[in-house]
């Protein structure tokens, strides 16, 4: 069992989840080591009156799912509504493709001989819709140009801004008859994701310290973090990473770069939003182990206390405490669906024995 919740407004407008969705049909989640939160379907049956309510502003809202011990077992945006009756239905969205701060990088066309880079190679200003941003939050994107002139870059960017302010609305009408019943699902997205609406570029010279370090400035210039982050728990995680980034790419794109550099391709990291609209950046350690027993299904913490299904969460170390040489798995990505109360677990095979050799007896991980 779980409740679902989610807020009024969107998640830039109104933030925090009050309001409970009844009549929950179906629900399931992913979540990985690496990116947190990743996404969640809901579905639950509605009047017309509720439903206008959601295909109008539904998209963007804050959602936020309780186990049934009321711990919070996912959270992100909705980025998609979907609304079906009879044999009609209607979709809003992605959120996901939204933009409403756009800027277009370009080389300039035919220059002339001997003319540097820096006068090559060029970007336009930003262009921003503070209609769209106050309604969904800085997503920004930055735009290919090819070559040109500034004027046409600009014309390009300005169209681009103008046909992405909104998420897009399709409509399909089958020609088989449906169920009378108004059925809504949404389709969900983790915070995560505004790291891939966040461009990035910092410095010029080549210094290099802790991913952590890293991490820390992409946050603080995330232009919407004073809303969709409330916590950070980022500790050092021993890997170096250049911290300079002289070429404009996506904020995830760049940590998921850096942490593939890391010890076995940075399986030991864990990275994202999690619970409590906190971003983590930690290394898996003897904080983070799940057990189990032989064949049985249950899985357990290390006081032998069983975990419910929706609960567990990958960055964890399994260990299977049955064998003569215990064998631990670190826990990759899971994926939770109520309707068998199951939860899929992905696993990287590690012995024991190896992990604790690899860090001296300090850990697990």
């Amino acid at each position: 069992m779980v409740s679902v919740f989610h807020s009024t407004g969107s998640f830039a407008q109104n933030p925090r989840p009050s309001k409970q969705i009844a009549g929950v049909n179906s629900y399931s989640h992913q979540i990985a080591s690496i990116g947190g939160y990743q996404s969640a379907s809901i579905s639950f049956s509605v009047n017309l009156v509720n439903a206008e309510d959601w295909i109008y502003s539904g998209a963007g809202r804050h959602i936020r799912v309780f186990s049934h011990l009321g711990n919070i077992v996912w959270e992100g945006i909705v980025d998609s509504v979907s609304f079906s009756v009879g044999a009609r239905s209607l979709t809003v969205g992605s959120f996901s493709d939204v933009v409403n701060r756009v800027k277009v990088a370009y080389s300039l066309r035919n220059p002339p001989a001997g003319t540097p880079d820096a006068d090559r190679y060029l970007e336009t200003d930003w262009a921003e819709n503070a209609d769209s941003v106050r309604i969904y939050g800085v997503l920004e994107e930055l735009v290919s140009g090819g070559s040109g002139y500034s004027t046409e870059m600009e014309v390009l960017r300005d169209q681009r801004l103008l046909d992405s302010l909104t998420p897009s609305i399709s409509e399909s009408i089958s020609t088989t008859q449906g169920s009378p019943e108004v059925v809504m699902s949404l389709s969900c997205v983790g915070y995560t994701k505004l790291f891939e609406k966040q461009t990035y570029i910092y410095g010029s010279s080549i210094e290099y310290d802790d991913l952590s370090v890293k991490v820390s400035s992409i946050i603080d210039a995330n232009l919407n973090t004073p809303i969709f982050i409330l916590n950070q728990d980022i500790r050092n995680v021993g890997l170096q990473a250049l911290l300079h980034e002289t070429q404009r790419r996506t904020a995830w794109g760049i940590i998921k770069d850096d942490i593939s550099k890391g010890a076995d391709s940075g399986s030991n990291i864990v990275c994202g939003m999690f619970a409590n609209n906190t971003f983590i950046l930690d290394l898996i350690n003897d904080r983070n182990v799940y057990s189990r027993n032989g064949g049985e299904s249950i899985i357990r913490d290390l006081s032998g206390n069983p975990i419910p299904p929706s609960e567990v969460l990958p960055g964890r170390v399994m260990r299977n405490n049955d064998l003569s040489i215990p064998i631990s798995y670190k826990i990759d990505s899971v994926g939770y669906t109520l309707s068998s109360n199951s939860v899929q677990i992905n696993e990287q095979a590690r012995s024991l024995k190896t992990i604790l050799s690899r860090t001296m007896l300090g850990g697990l991980y």
